[in-house]
């Protein structure tokens, strides 16, 4: 997922590959879809609501989580999924 393609069309079908083989994971495999889409958001937003004062509002905590999420290098947070789902017992050798 992390490769891409200066050939919009190339990237295009790349993109409907993955969206596809998303929908039949879904589709075959509800229960490791899911905890592969918690693994995903938990690495995605982790340390994003820690520390928040207590009071804060929804929409600073909003303002500051999309903050936190927009500055992570896809490298990082793909080094963080991965080591999620690696140790997650339900999915040993299947990531």
């Amino acid at each position: 997922m992390a490769a891409t393609d200066a050939d919009t069309a190339v990237e295009a079908e790349r993109m409907c590959e993955f969206l596809n083989d998303a929908r039949a994971l879904l589709d075959n495999d509800r229960d490791r879809f899911i905890a592969l889409y918690r693994h995903a958001f938990a690495a995605l937003v982790g340390g994003t609501l820690q520390g928040w004062p207590e009071g804060s509002t929804a929409d600073k905590v909003q303002q500051n989580m999309y903050s936190k999420v927009k500055g992570t290098a896809f490298d990082a947070f793909y080094m963080d999924l991965r080591m999620r789902m690696g140790n997650d017992p339900t999915l040993i050798g299947q990531v």
